[in-house]
């Protein structure tokens, strides 16, 4: 089965900036996850977007905010046409003063797997965050002379009005206590996990694979992903399982034996705590039925 994990080649490209056009009604972004930040302005229409437990619906003017890691999916949501701008770029590249990155690393980690940074049109209007999204797009069009550093220049002004924003709707309380490792620390973990999912993932060999012991894993873990690692390893299964349970016609006995679960009751009981619905629920609520 293949892995949620998108490999992006950093060495080749910092940033990706493109406006998608939403084809038909069949399209979908399926589940996958990256190392980079991404950001969502809708321009016509309505997506829906699934990150961390949440599942947001986006009208136009809508910016939502990924951080790294963050596990999301993206389909359409009401009629045609719809186009939305997709952002994303690697934080360590786009030069932003080394005195700023500390914060902006914080913010973005204490965002992780809780809820995502969403900007309704008229917030992130008087910011003007949808604004330098099209800078960008317009930049990446005609690439004049210096357009690169116009564009890094735009991604740096959208982080600190995003920050400047989400610690004015009261969210400074998100960030959280200081990392006791550094945040790339479970970065190849994460992807040895995403591939090993379906297997029998045992913490404790994960703590030696880190050299770390077991307590000391498990609370710098929690501290990183706001769950536990057991629970991180459900939650890549079931995201895993979810998109056969909606776009396949496998017996839900067969996904939950693909997706490593050791028994069909083991798998319907975590997928509902997960989802708040059954396979059967969610499939049956996908075919309009």
């Amino acid at each position: 089965m293949a892995g949620l994990f998108e490999y992006i080649d950093v060495m080749n490209t910092s940033y990706q900036i493109y406006m998608e056009e939403v084809p038909n009604r069949e399209f979908r972004v399926t589940g996958h996850w990256h190392y980079f930040v991404e950001i969502l302005f809708v321009t016509k229409g309505e997506i829906q977007v699934d990150c961390g437990n949440y599942r947001y619906t986006l009208h136009v003017g809508d910016v939502i905010v990924l951080p790294p890691k963050m596990l999301h999916r993206i389909q359409p949501c009401g009629e045609l046409p719809i186009h939305y701008a997709v952002v994303k770029f690697d934080l360590n590249a786009i030069r932003i003063p080394g005195v700023y990155l500390p914060k902006i690393r914080k913010t973005l980690s204490g965002v992780q797997e809780k809820h995502a940074m969403l900007f309704l049109e008229a917030e992130q209007r008087r910011y003007g965050l949808g604004a330098c999204i099209l800078h960008c797009l317009e930049e990446l069009q005609e690439k004049q002379f210096g357009y690169e550093l116009n564009i890094y220049s735009y991604l740096s002004t959208m982080l600190v009005q995003m920050i400047r924003l989400w610690e004015e709707q009261g969210n400074g309380d998100v960030i959280g206590e200081e990392k006791e490792m550094p945040e790339t620390f479970f970065d190849n973990l994460l992807e040895y996990m995403d591939a090993h999912a379906y297997e029998n993932i045992r913490v404790q060999e994960l703590a030696n694979r880190c050299g770390m012991s077991y307590s000391n894993f498990a609370k710098v873990f929690k501290q990183q992903f706001g769950r536990s690692c057991k629970e991180y390893i459900e939650y890549i299964r079931i995201s895993k399982a979810e998109e056969l349970v909606l776009y396949s016609d496998y017996e839900i006995s067969y996904i939950a034996q693909e997706t490593g679960f050791a028994d069909t009751s083991h798998f319907i009981r975590i997928y509902k705590k997960f989802k708040g619905e059954t396979p059967k629920q969610a499939r049956m609520k996908a075919s309009g039925k």
